[in-house]
């Protein structure tokens, strides 16, 4: 993820960086951690615009690979967390 980061950094964005990619490797982390990762962070993780981010975690759901959990002690967030 740190070498992701620094190639984008290098590269000047999305041209040396794969958002899609980025956002994967974040949820696998949380995963393999036991922690879930707010659908917020995921998207400022993947290093693409916020829209675009979204975009990618509303297809990320609708294809099943990821799943949303609620947030029991504050309504307005959502978890994301990769599916087996």
């Amino acid at each position: 993820i740190k070498s992701e980061a620094r190639r984008r950094e290098l590269g000047g964005g999305d041209l040396f960086g794969d958002s899609a990619w980025s956002m994967l490797l974040d949820l696998l982390l949380a995963k393999m951690e036991g922690n879930m990762l707010s659908v917020s962070s995921a998207c400022i993780g993947s290093g693409a615009p916020m829209s675009t981010a979204m975009r990618l975690v509303r297809r990320f759901v609708e294809s099943g690979a990821v799943h949303k959990v609620p947030d029991a002690k504050d309504r307005r967030r959502d978890f994301l967390v990769l599916d087996d």
